[in-house]
């Protein structure tokens, strides 16, 4: 989730999320098919218990009650998921750090924590802040979906009301993508819901004065249905397991294509996206990063191309001016600042560059990421990224 940007997403953002699935009338000629391998189960599990470290940062515990603040966030975020998924979190221990001592080295805040706060033992890392982010928005909160961590600002900075209610929706909306949940782009109910990228219209940050709102503690349903499908997800690498990879991209394939009325032109323009209700892109991405977690890189890194895809596709139709929901179309490459569309190109190379790194394959993973140091030069936030995979 994140409040004021330029758009919606950073480049460093997207990438941290994972380092899909297409509707009836939407066909990407790269994707990957699931279907030869038979259906035998999925990841969902029973009354599951996840195991929360709980990390503070010096700002955040300058409360003397902020542990019970800890605690009250990580019980109502509980509740909320026993009644949707049947899934419970529990803090195991707490851990006091103070990021701005530590040698991150140009490392991202979220890959700092990882390396300052293990999860040994633990499903799921969550470290509370009271301090901005130091990107050119302010995101409410960031995941690292196959590593289990998050971070969640609950705002100690002047202009933003209501701080506990933000850092609540924030940790439900993270928690959500820990287990497969998708930004919801468009609800054809009109109704508001968790996994918003942000709420429309209606910034964290209230500069002006005025009043705002955040969504009720609701998951669209085709979300609702893939976190059910993953409750019982692995929060560690596996051995390569196609019959219940099958299982869950079949459900992805099918929740999506509920809300998925798309197609491509023969001018290789995207028509009717104004019905959809999820970004299109987002399904190749997370389905990227399950396969890559279920030890399966080469799938990975075919629906890493096969979003690359989708988005040359956007960004055709962007550039002709063809459609008349243009602006929220366009919002798909527009989102990431800048050169929208060269900057999803080259996070592309940099998942593709995690994806074989993480299976081992070192020639692979060196050939993405000279490409990825190429093509994002001259940007900033690229280039963080292209050092911190180069010190691992």
């Amino acid at each position: 989730m994140s409040g004021k940007r330029k758009t919606a997403l950073t480049a460093v953002a997207l990438a941290c999320v994972f380092c899909g699935c297409i509707g009836p009338h939407l066909f990407i000629p790269v994707i990957v098919t699931t279907a030869i391998f038979p259906v035998m189960t999925d990841f969902g599990a029973r009354d599951r218990v996840v195991r929360v470290v709980v990390a503070a940062d010096a700002p955040f515990r300058d409360d003397v009650l902020w542990k019970k603040n800890a605690e009250t966030l990580v019980s109502e975020a509980s509740r909320e998921f026993s009644s949707w998924i049947n899934v419970r979190f529990e803090i195991d221990r707490f851990v006091e750090v103070d990021l701005s001592t530590l040698s991150c080295g140009g490392r991202s805040e979220i890959e700092c924590l990882r390396s300052a706060v293990p999860r040994e033992g633990c499903d799921l890392v969550v470290l509370l802040t009271r301090v901005r982010s130091r990107e050119e928005f302010v995101d409410a909160g960031l995941p690292l979906v196959d590593k289990g961590y998050i971070v969640v600002r609950q705002p100690g900075w002047p202009g933003v009301r209501e701080p506990f209610k933000l850092a609540y929706h924030a940790l439900l909306h993270e928690l959500g993508h820990q287990f497969g949940a998708l930004h919801v782009f468009r609800p054809a109910s009109g109704g508001r819901y968790v996994m918003e990228a942000q709420p429309r219209g209606e910034p964290l940050e209230d500069a002006g004065g005025g009043d705002y709102t955040v969504p009720d503690a609701s998951f669209h349903p085709g979300n609702a249905a893939i976190m059910r499908a993953l409750s019982g997800r692995p929060f560690d690498r596996i051995e390569p397991d196609t019959a219940r990879w099958s299982a869950l991209a079949r459900v992805y394939r099918t929740e999506t294509a509920r809300y998925t009325r798309s197609k491509i032109t023969r001018s290789w323009e995207l028509d009717g996206y104004a019905a959809d209700e999820f970004y299109p892109d987002e399904m190749y991405y997370a389905l990227a990063g399950w396969a890559s977690l279920f030890g399966l890189a080469d799938t990975a890194a075919a629906y890493v191309d096969s979003a690359l895809h989708l988005t040359r596709i956007v960004d055709n139709t962007c550039s002709r001016n063809a459609l008349w929901n243009r602006a929220a179309l366009c919002d798909i490459v527009s989102r990431y600042g800048g050169n929208g569309f060269e900057t999803v190109m080259a996070l592309g190379r940099y998942r593709k560059a995690c994806i074989w790194r993480d299976a081992g394959r070192q020639f692979e993973a060196q050939r993405e990421i000279a490409a990825f140091g190429r093509e994002g030069e001259g940007n900033a936030a690229l280039k963080r990224l292209f050092d911190e995979f180069m010190s691992q």
